[in-house]
């Protein structure tokens, strides 16, 4: 092992590793579109967590983009999302993210 190489150096049991963050989950997603199939750009795209107690939110929001596509990074549990176009709530789903670091699907048709 070089100088200064730590990789495969012991540690004692007064100076124990640092202990590893959990990853986030991928998360849930999917995309927005109207009932004509066409993809709906700029719609946010709100979390609330139904389990108890709730996970920190890595963000407020998030919005759709030019295909009508999002994704939202969230550790595995229970959540409502809320669709939001022009500031007006235009759907309201449930989605279960997985433990097993996988998206959730979740696309969304809007009358």
């Amino acid at each position: 092992m070089a100088m200064g190489d730590t990789r495969d150096a012991p540690t004692s049991d007064d100076n124990p590793p640092p202990p590893r963050a959990e990853p986030v989950s991928i998360g849930v997603a999917g995309q927005v579109r109207a009932r004509t199939g066409t993809p709906l750009r700029g719609v946010v795209v709100l979390v609330r967590p139904l389990d108890m107690p709730p996970p920190p939110i890595p963000d407020i929001a998030n919005a759709t983009d030019a295909d009508g596509r999002y994704r939202w990074n969230l550790p595995p549990g229970r959540y409502e999302l809320t669709f939001v176009r022009d500031g007006t709530p235009i759907a309201k789903r449930e989605v279960v993210v997985p433990a097993d670091r996988r998206a959730a699907p979740l696309d969304v048709v809007i009358p």
